[in-house]
């Protein structure tokens, strides 16, 4: 336990570590209200806060951290869609804006997963965007500056190490949620819960009364025994 703590604390101030640089590549912020590049930036900032809220805390904040990682997982592929559509040069390929919807649904189809399946798929995806499609973004398109593609490139790594710590955490927080299954309880007590009322009526039912025709001779018999 101590060392899984110790990594997660040296993972997060890694990935802390690779958003400061990234950061440190953005030439200005005077466009951010209208540039869905520093707006993606400012995401990830904070993300990073949030979960440095939320590795000090448990219980709920625990949940909130994995449904944030995966809308942050569904949520990053958005920038390139959108400066597909809107800073595409005139003679730019149209065929650009597709190629990203593909990826939105790669993304998103990897983000369903982690929430339906397990959440290594959640992990895996943050971490497949980083080295896999922004990578391929660098200088091969002329719609996302480069400076954005490898700052968050560098988030994307420095995220998906430190949310590999965290999936058991998640996966504990997931169990002690569902509580334990009613079905397998065993033994004298579980035996005596599934016994219940109607059946130990069913089975007097089912036995012969004292005062029953085959056991008296006549009614005046059985109530005499009364």
């Amino acid at each position: 336990m101590k060392n899984a703590l110790t990594l997660e604390r040296l993972t997060f101030s890694f990935a802390v570590i690779l958003t400061c640089v990234g950061l440190r590549a953005v030439p200005s912020w005077s466009e951010t209200a209208t540039d869905s590049c520093r707006q993606g930036f400012v995401f990830g900032v904070v993300t990073i806060v949030i979960f440095a809220i939320t590795r000090s805390t448990g219980g709920a904040a625990v949940r909130f951290e994995r449904a944030w990682a995966t809308m942050f997982l569904g949520g990053m592929p958005l920038v390139y869609v959108a400066q597909s559509v809107l800073a595409r040069p005139a003679g730019s390929s149209a065929a650009w804006p597709w190629v990203e919807l593909a990826g939105l649904a790669v993304f998103a189809g990897l983000a369903a997963l982690g929430v339906r399946r397990s959440p290594w798929y959640t992990v895996a995806g943050i971490a497949a965007h980083g080295v896999a499609w922004d990578a391929w973004h660098y200088l091969h398109t002329d719609y996302v500056p480069d400076w954005y593609v490898t700052g968050c490139l560098l988030v994307d790594v420095g995220l998906g190490l430190y949310l590999a710590t965290r999936v058991p955490v998640w996966l504990r927080g997931r169990n002690r949620s569902e509580g334990p299954d009613p079905e397998a309880a065993t033994g004298p007590a579980g035996e005596a819960s599934r016994s219940s009322p109607s059946s130990a009526a069913g089975r007097s039912r089912g036995r012969p009364s004292r005062c029953s025709p085959r056991r008296s001779r006549t009614s005046r018999a059985c109530a005499s025994s009364r």
